[in-house]
């Protein structure tokens, strides 16, 4: 399988390759072969030209000073970073491979290290003031989250009257936070599935697929949706919280904004999710699991605002 694809990489034969069990927005394949083990990324839907920014970021950041990996796309022999696959026309793309495992849940000391890594990542990111290749900016507009959204009111007729309230509600405080807070470029997809951790450090980050310039907040208003929405959220959120902000500092009104960027975070993901159902993707069943998680997050955050908030002005402080 893809002989005739990974030939442009000039990967001896035979190659074993075993499809990976995770992956949403990609097909994506470990390969075996006599010059090590790589990762094949076959693009689903993703533009050319995001791709090439994509792989530009992960080139700067190859010559960062990290403490852990981030993926390089191995060059063909024509010296392109991706080629066309012929068969399906899709976009694909070549890594060596990352030692180590998944993030666990129950690993809290280790969910704390990814926070710091990720603030460590976010500073080296914040470094980069300008792109080779343009990237379109995230204005706070959740109608630009999918280009199958164009109007909240879809959410009702996919999801239900209680989706398009909770992305409305999300939705209010957006322009104010975009017009104040700071940008930069951020991963913007913290995800256990996008750490790679062995022997107690944090070996690699996955996934720059979403990255982008954004508001430097929703960087950790992204990692504290995704701790939230666990069964053991009670043991993660603070770990989250310290990892990041006794790496990179906050200022006071991106702390403030923290409660607001995490259901801002949850309906970017529910509308993406929505999105995926129209373009049949995705199961509306998962996306009614999605709805009630992001409702969840909701009623958390109404209970917790406050306590997030001075957890966090005393973790920068």
């Amino acid at each position: 399988m893809y002989d005739e694809l990974l030939d442009e990489w000039a990967i001896p034969r035979p190659r074993e390759l075993t499809r990976a069990s995770w992956g949403i927005s990609n097909e994506t394949w470990f390969v075996r072969s006599e010059a090590g083990e790589h990762v094949l990324r076959l693009h689903v839907q993703k533009r050319v030209e995001a791709i090439r920014f994509e792989h530009e970021l992960l080139r700067r950041l190859a010559t960062a000073e990290l403490t852990f990996r981030t993926p390089v796309p191995v060059a063909t022999e024509a010296g392109a970073t991706f080629v066309l696959e012929v068969d399906s026309a899709r976009p694909a793309a070549l890594f060596r491979r990352i030692a180590g495992e998944h993030l666990d849940d129950d690993d809290v000391d280790g969910v704390e290290r990814a926070a710091a890594a990720f603030a460590t990542l976010d500073i080296a990111l914040g470094a980069i003031d300008r792109t080779d290749v343009a990237a379109r900016a995230f204005s706070g507009d959740l109608r630009a989250v999918h280009p199958a959204i164009s109007d909240l009111a879809q959410l009702e007729e996919i999801a239900g009257p209680r989706a398009r309230e909770f992305a409305e509600a999300a939705a209010e405080n957006s322009a104010v936070i975009y017009s104040s807070l700071p940008v930069q470029l951020i991963h913007g997809d913290f995800a256990f599935g996008n750490i790679l951790t062995r022997a107690s450090r944090v070996r690699g980050v996955l996934d720059f697929e979403y990255a982008g310039w954004n508001v430097r907040a929703l960087e950790l208003g992204g990692m504290l949706r995704n701790v939230i929405a666990k069964g053991n959220r009670e043991r993660l959120w603070r770990p989250v919280l310290q990892g990041y902000l006794r790496t990179l500092a906050l200022d006071p009104a991106e702390i403030a904004a923290l409660p607001a960027l995490v259901l801002l975070q949850s309906a970017i993901v529910l509308v993406w999710w929505a999105g995926r159902v129209v373009e049949g993707h995705s199961r509306p069943q998962g996306l009614a699991e999605g709805v009630d998680r992001a409702l969840m997050i909701r009623d958390w955050v109404a209970s917790n605002s406050v306590q997030l908030v001075a957890e966090a002005l005393r973790t920068s402080s």
